[in-house]
């Protein structure tokens, strides 16, 4: 079972990919994109994401059964803020 995230981005682009990349690299996550879409794995976690504008839609494909989706939800939007 999918589920999708959506929020603003509060820097552009560029600098939300930067600093993305950076947090997969320290965490030993996968991460691959543009500034319009890509896609991500690590620790159980599994996703894509697209930017639209100012706002980016981020897709968790599968994830551990023990992790809540609330749970999922607030790491994801930390890696990508």
């Amino acid at each position: 079972m999918a589920m999708s995230f959506t929020f603003r981005l509060i820097t552009s682009p560029e600098n939300l990919l930067a600093r993305a990349r950076a947090a997969a690299q320290e965490a030993g996550a996968q991460f691959e994109g543009t500034t319009q879409s890509g896609q991500f794995s690590g620790q159980g976690v599994s996703g894509e994401y697209q930017i639209d504008g100012q706002e980016v839609r981020i897709t968790v494909h599968s994830k551990p059964w023990y992790a809540s989706w609330s749970a999922v939800e607030a790491r994801v939007k930390e890696f990508f803020s």
